[in-house]
């Protein structure tokens, strides 16, 4: 029976190598470029846009050719402000534009492209409210289920009545320099974890830097949120002195949802760039621009600092 095993065995392992090393031809369909892009609008913000243009996977391309620096742009904000726009090619492989104008919550956007050879692309947004947080704290660390040792956070959250509300989380650091006095932030944690099935930490080149979730599971309701996140200055101390001036701040967010369907799906495809033999396969990137590709959404933010006390404890 054990030789019988064996042999049964040896040859559905030899047939599904043969499964595996098949080749299949795939007709490409031909690809006619079109205009992409991508804009996230933020109260006491300008609106900045990307501009690119579409290619077809047999295409070869630099990515600094596809940025546009020239193209029509009408922005319109809540049905009767038109905004000027310019281009600002400051950099001369990565030009954008800048709407001029002071954004603020509730701003409804409509904004309409052409250039000429690409059909025309519209979208709108709506900057939504900011969330309702509170309570947001350090709690030392923890070791996660695969012996990592992070750093763990907690906040409440409440959640708005009668909307279908999407939400970012990060951990930010913010300091001065002091021979400058500029001020810097950086996303300062990585390797997001929760025990909270609906929480989604998606991809980041790699690093997920961010936690996303939406509010199905406490709809209207209030909820305490606790995470687990990779803070580089916890990890290494000794790069530290005491009298360090990095504060670090809980940053959640109010995201649009064609912000978050975006997003998302993005973190699942940069994960797909490091195949296993159970996964690899495309993500489609959801899109809201109409006659074209990428992301028009909008989001409010609310900060509350957080005391990370002595990084050597």
């Amino acid at each position: 029976m054990r030789r019988l095993l064996l042999v049964v065995f040896g040859l559905t392992f030899l047939g599904c190598e043969e499964f595996f090393e098949q080749d299949v031809d795939v007709d490409i369909p031909d690809h006619q470029p079109k205009l992409v892009m991508y804009s996230y609008a933020a109260p006491g913000d300008s609106l900045v846009i990307v501009l690119t243009t579409s290619i077809g996977v047999e295409v070869p391309a630099n990515l600094w050719e596809l940025w546009m620096s020239s193209a029509t742009i009408e922005v319109v904000k809540n049905a009767t402000e038109t905004v000027p726009v310019t281009v600002n090619t400051s950099d001369e492989f990565f030009p954008f534009f800048v709407a001029s104008t002071d954004l603020n919550i509730n701003d409804h956007l409509s904004i309409n492209i052409s250039s000429e050879g690409y059909e025309s692309i519209s979208s709108e947004t709506l900057i939504p409210n900011p969330p309702m947080v509170q309570n947001a704290s350090y709690a030392g660390r923890r070791i996660n289920i695969e012996g990592d040792e992070l750093a763990a956070f907690s906040f409440d959250i409440i959640d708005e009545s009668n909307v279908e509300s999407y939400y970012e989380v990060s951990v930010v650091s913010v300091w001065t320099d002091e021979f400058s006095g500029e001020t810097f932030e950086n996303l300062s944690a990585t390797n997001y974890d929760s025990n909270l099935p609906w929480i989604n930490p998606p991809s980041d080149n790699g690093f997920n830097l961010r936690l996303f979730f939406e509010d199905g599971a406490f709809e209207d309701d209030e909820i305490t949120v606790e995470f687990l996140a990779d803070v580089w200055e916890l990890a290494n101390p000794e790069y530290f002195s005491p009298d360090h001036n990095v504060e670090y701040f809980l940053s959640v967010k109010s995201v649009t949802e064609a912000y978050y369907d975006f997003v998302t799906a993005f973190g699942f495809h940069e994960d797909n760039q490091f195949p296993d033999l159970f996964s690899g396969e495309p993500v489609p990137l959801p899109s809201n621009i109409n006659n074209g590709f990428g992301v028009f959404g909008a989001y409010s933010e609310t900060r509350l600092k957080i005391d990370l006390g002595d990084l050597d404890d």
